[in-house]
């Protein structure tokens, strides 16, 4: 394991304002990495993926920013990239991990993380069975306004985290999801957190 204190701004800004998951992007070796921080298990995880390189990988981040990546994974990603091409002579995950870590943003962002990224890169996690496949996040529904019992909360949960669907379960909203058939015909906007409504 090694020590990669660079993301500790961002996860004291996500701590800071109540954030539980992070998603951002990085160019590596002419590779857009996502990469997404869960602060809402312990340990916290960090997922890196390569967008067509098909790798991804999670890690555990212990509470001191310590990091490992297991070796087949980086043997797998070592396979992937052009490192030559693009000028890198030393690759190790360290070297990776710093870069990334180095290249993470200063602060979170306004968003939750969009359920398509979820779906892309934990689909072991999103994979639910829902009455007519209902993948699309369309809406908060405030469930006081009809007098009606708010549900869904472990739904929200998976997609958007701990924090989320707690506030959902404290103040009777449901997060309200359609078939992606169904959502082709509407305007879908990006997922705002349920108190910015």
């Amino acid at each position: 394991m090694a020590h990669f204190p660079a993301f500790r701004t961002l996860i004291d800004d996500m701590n800071c304002k109540n954030v539980d998951r992070e998603h951002f992007h990085t160019q590596y070796a002419g590779v857009r990495f996502d990469v997404i921080i869960s602060l809402d298990i312990h340990p916290h995880e960090l997922l890196i993926g390569g967008q067509g390189i098909n790798w991804a990988c999670v890690m555990e981040i212990s509470d001191d920013l310590e990091i490992a990546m297991p070796d087949d994974s980086f043997f797998d990603l070592r396979s992937k990239l052009d490192l030559s091409g693009n000028g890198i002579e030393i690759f190790g995950s360290y070297i990776f991990l710093k870069y990334i870590s180095e290249h993470s943003p200063k602060h979170c962002s306004d968003l939750p993380i969009q359920p398509n990224v979820m779906q892309r890169w934990y689909p072991d996690r999103t994979r639910m069975i829902d009455e007519g496949d209902r993948t699309v996040f369309y809406r908060w529904v405030d469930q006081k306004k009809k007098g009606n019992e708010a549900h869904n909360f472990d739904k929200t949960e998976r997609y958007f985290g701990k924090k989320v669907a707690d506030y959902c379960r404290t103040n009777n909203i449901s997060s309200q999801w359609l078939a992606p058939e169904q959502a082709k015909k509407m305007h879908i906007q990006m997922v705002k957190y349920p108190w910015a409504q």
